[in-house]
Order: structure tokens, then sequence, then C-alpha cells
């Protein structure tokens, strides 16, 4: 039986008393809720730390995650569940941290530093993973990918109490040398100090599991070849507006060319209209040459009539004549 490690950055809004998650690529993460109050996260972390810790601290964590000087800006937290779990507090193993942002008299500027690293297994007869290396590794991304790029943070730091109440220092300091972290010079009465570089360009990690580099240059070559599909897209949406508007051209182009056919049908529709009305004019003067034919005709018949009668009234009157003088 195996263990799923479910794991993210939360990030404290003291305003709002709310922490948002935030995720990574590589690390499974579903389980865990998007957004969760500041109360329910400190119950989280105060179930882990009855643990690690032996004691009950939701009011102290509670009130350390709504501090507005030297604030905890993120909780990170990578918890182990059987499989056909469903609600995110029955985890049987887990690692978290906290990360406030600190001024301290023998550093130059304000940096990250580590606190409440707990790890609490539930049940030791099954595998387990490496959850706090998980937490680590989360951090150091984060540190990389939100704190470094406007601000003087160098590396991520931590303290181990000289005298705890319950686990060893010597033990402490080894574990954190095996993940990059050295021992400062400074030191007090009650604790040591301890401080890991972090380059953002690369980072080579000692003993965990995974190489945060390659998770970081694989994040920016995701992003690039985002990009690059972007242009490609762009280009690609240029010569489709370049097309369509050849097409645009084509369509007015035929539009201008169906114009001018119509025009020109129409100009011979004009042609043949003229020409008929020419026809048709010239039907009307032969009609019209017929009708003077016709007319001349007519006239002359009735001339010829005419002189007809007019010869016989002549006769009539020649006959009178003649008559009268021969009385």
């Amino acid at each position: 039986m195996t263990l799923e490690y479910h794991s993210a950055i939360y990030e404290i809004n003291p305003h709002k008393k709310i922490a948002t998650r935030i995720t990574f690529d590589g690390y499974n993460y579903t389980l865990l809720p998007t957004q969760v109050k500041l109360e329910d996260l400190a119950n989280l972390l105060s179930k882990m730390q009855k643990v690690c810790f032996h004691e009950e601290a939701a009011e102290r964590i509670c009130k350390t995650l709504k501090k507005k000087k030297d604030r905890t800006i993120i909780v990170a937290i990578s918890l182990g569940y059987l499989n056909g779990t469903t609600d995110y507090m029955d985890f049987v193993d887990g690692g978290s941290a906290t990360v406030q942002i600190a001024k301290y008299d023998f550093i130059e500027f304000q940096q990250p530093w580590i606190n409440e690293v707990c790890r609490s297994k539930m049940n030791d007869s099954i595998p387990l993973g490496k959850p706090v290396n998980i937490v680590i590794e989360m951090i150091e991304i984060y540190i990389k990918s939100y704190l470094m790029k406007e601000s003087n943070v160098d590396g991520l730091y931590l303290y181990v109490e000289k005298s705890p109440e319950h686990g060893n220092p010597d033990f402490l300091i080894k574990y954190y040398e095996k993940i990059g972290f050295k021992k400062m010079d400074y030191e007090d009465d009650k604790w040591y100090y301890m401080y890991k570089e972090i380059i953002k360009t690369s980072s080579k990690r000692g003993n965990n599991e995974s190489i945060l580099s390659s998770i970081v240059t694989s994040k920016k070559s995701k992003k690039n070849s985002s990009a690059l599909s972007n242009n490609d897209s762009l280009i690609n949406n240029d010569a489709i507006i370049s097309n369509n508007d050849s097409l645009i051209n084509n369509d007015t182009a035929l539009s201008n060319n169906d114009a001018i056919i119509s025009n020109n049908d129409s100009l011979i529709n004009n042609d043949t209209t003229i020409s008929n009305n020419d026809t048709a004019l010239s039907n009307n003067d032969t009609t019209l040459s017929n009708n003077d034919s016709l007319l001349k005709n007519d006239g002359k018949t009735k001339i010829k009539k005419t002189l007809k009668k007019n010869k016989k009234n002549i006769k009539k009157t020649l006959k009178s004549i003649k008559f009268s003088n021969y009385k």
C-alpha cells in the first residue's frame, strides 16, 4: 500500500483572513482546497503539530497567521492520503512549514525565514514518502517565482532552537545541511541560524528527490512554447485575415464585374429596344407611306369620279344648249 501525496503553497491574506492555494508543475494537489479560512488552516497545522511538537496550537497558529508585523506570507504543506480519501483533513502522513518575511540585525535586508517545520507520521506501518523535502522544494520554487523578481531576497533562512523541549538540534542541523543549508557564523544564546543560497538561473539540489532547475526550466519552456504557439497563431490569423481580405476584394471585383455585366446587359437590352423602336418607326414610316399611297389612290379615284360626273354634267349642259338653240 502506497500513499498519494498532495502538496501546495497557501498564500496568506491577513486582511481577508483567508489562504489561497498556489500550485506547481510536478506536484499533485487536487485533494487540497483552492481557498481556506485561516482558522481552518490553523486547525490543520495544529493537528500535525500534535504529533511533531506534542501540543495543541490552533489558537497560537491562528494568531501568528493574522499578524501584520513580521507576517507569515505562506504555509507549505504536503499530505499523504490512502486511496479513496476525499477529505483533505484525513491524511496519514504530512510535512508542513510556515515562511515569514523578517529583518534581523545581522542581515542587510529582510529575508524569508522558514519556521515551524513539522513532520507528522500518523501511521508507520505503511511505506511513507518525504513530505518535508517536498515542502522545502516548493518553498524554494515560490521564492524563485515570486520573491526574487523585485526584491533583495537572496536565499532561504531558518533557525534551530538550541535547547528544544522536543527534538535534537544536532539531528536537525545535519538534516538541513543534507538539503543544502549551511550554518551561519552568527548565533545567539537561544538559536542557531542557517542559510541556503538560491540562485535564479540554476540550482542543483543535494539529496532531494527532484531537481528544481529542471522544474523551473520546464515551466519556462512551456511558457516559451506557449508564446511561440501564440505567435504562430497570430501569424496564421494574419494570413487568414489577409486571405479573407483577398476574398473580400475578389468578391468586390466579382460584384463589380456582375455590375458591369448587368450594365452591359442593360445596354444590350437598350440596343435591342432601340433597334425595335427603329424597326417600329420604320414600320410606321412604311405604314404612313402606304397610307399616303392609299390616300393618293383614293384621291385619284375621287377625281376620276368627279371628272366623270363633270363630264356627264357638261354633256347634259351641252345637250340643253343645243336643244335650246334648235328651238
